[in-house]
């Protein structure tokens, strides 16, 4: 501003000399001009003073705005300085968080790649645990099959070791009988009274010898009493009536069909067991008064077997049947029965089963064993209190029939059975 200053007055006092040096060469120069020149030259200092003025002014305000720009270059710079600073501060900052977030995005990511892991392994752990829970279900249910086959091997077992105790007691049980049988046949044989018959009169008595061309033995129960008598059939297929009216035959085949006449019906004669595979033997039970049915004929009767074939040695087994009733007692049973004779020993051993009423579970006709001692072409013996006569009939001795009698239980029956090879 000073040099402004200096510069303007240098202006002016140059062009005041240059006025007063013309003026004093000329001399000669009019007070016009000389005003005019001077009035110029005030007017031209006066415009030069103006625009000093304004320059300076115009300097004052450029130094003014110099000063308030400068003011607020300053400020500008300063806030250009902080703001620096703040965006340095800021860009820290912001590198930090940066960082901080890359940390934790790795932090992330290693804590899921870990998860990742992690699931990885508790999927394959899970697979793995499936994997047994299936092993465990398949050995459970093949533990299970393997129980189940177990448990019916168990009862195929225990079925079959009860059918072996069974088949043991059962053989234990033919073993004893066999035993006792071996006993009774050696005190057959020991004991000579075993041959004492039922009667004298039947199957050949004493003598054991059968010679009618029917031979046999009849029981009578009647009036309480049981009576041993000789058969008077002259036919296997009749029996003999004898009472109050006489003597007459009664056809069998009839007496024991639907029509038979008013005198009584054979009872359990034809149903017996196996006496449709008879030829040469009848037996039965008859009865013979309507209006009391305690009073019956027991009768065994057959075409005897020749004493020539009478076999000498060996042992035959015979099956058949029997009847069995107790004396005073309207209705008789029926039982199998099975017979061993001992022709090198001449003994023979009969054995009449035991018969049950299942609905009833009671024992319609005990087991019964007994037997006698062969002489001829019959036998008769005492055995476990129960006698017994009877005989051999058809050729070569294939069936047998007798008759037998327990004093102890009041009981009387009839047998028959055929040699099992001629049955066969």
């Amino acid at each position: 501003m000073n040099k402004f200053k200096f510069t303007l007055l240098t202006v002016s006092c140059a062009a005041f000399l240059t006025a007063c040096s013309s003026s004093s060469k000329g001399g000669t120069d009019n007070s016009d001009q000389i005003r005019k020149t001077e009035s110029t030259l005030t007017q031209k200092i006066a415009d030069l003073t103006q625009q000093v003025k304004t320059a300076q002014q115009q300097a004052q305000n450029n130094q003014s705005n110099y000063n308030t720009a400068k003011s607020e270059a300053d400020k500008a710079q300063a806030t250009v300085t902080q703001l620096t600073a703040e965006v340095a501060k800021l860009t820290k900052e912001l590198a930090e968080l940066n960082q901080k977030q890359a940390e934790l995005a790795a932090e992330q990511t290693n804590s899921q790649l870990a998860n990742a892991k992690q699931n990885l392994e508790n999927q394959d752990a899970l697979k793995k645990l499936e994997e047994k829970a299936q092993k465990a279900a398949e050995d459970l249910a093949n533990a299970k099959q393997n129980l189940e086959k177990a448990q019916k091997d168990a009862e195929v077992a225990n079925k079959s070791v009860e059918e072996l105790n069974a088949k043991a007691a059962e053989q234990a049980k033919k073993r004893q009988e066999a035993e006792e049988y071996a006993k009774q046949l050696e005190n057959l044989r020991a004991d000579e009274k075993s041959r004492i018959p039922l009667s004298d009169k039947v199957f050949g008595g004493i003598s054991g010898v059968m010679t009618d061309a029917v031979s046999g033995g009849v029981i009578n129960l009647k009036d309480g009493k049981a009576t041993v008598e000789r058969t008077q059939a002259r036919d296997i297929r009749d029996i003999a009536i004898v009472d109050s009216y006489g003597i007459r035959d009664q056809v069998l085949s009839l007496a024991d069909s639907e029509y038979n006449d008013y005198i009584g019906q054979v009872e359990y004669s034809s149903n017996i067991a196996n006496t449709g595979d008879f030829k040469s033997t009848t037996f039965g039970i008859y009865a013979t008064d309507p209006y009391n049915p305690t009073e019956k004929m027991i009768y065994a009767q057959g075409k005897p077997t020749d004493v020539s074939q009478i076999p000498t040695s060996g042992t035959i087994q015979y099956t058949g049947g029997a009847a069995y009733v107790k004396d005073g007692v309207s209705y008789a049973r029926t039982s199998k029965m099975n017979a061993t004779a001992d022709f090198d020993k001449k003994v023979i051993d009969i054995t009449i089963n035991e018969k049950v009423n299942t609905y009833y579970n009671t024992v319609q006709v005990p087991k019964m064993n007994f037997g006698g001692k062969i002489t001829g072409n019959s036998f008769a013996g005492e055995v476990n209190g129960i006698k017994t006569q009877g005989g051999f009939f058809g050729e070569n001795a294939k069936e047998l029939s007798g008759i037998f009698t327990n004093e102890a239980d009041k009981s009387r029956g009839v047998f028959g059975a055929i040699k099992q090879e001629a049955a066969q």
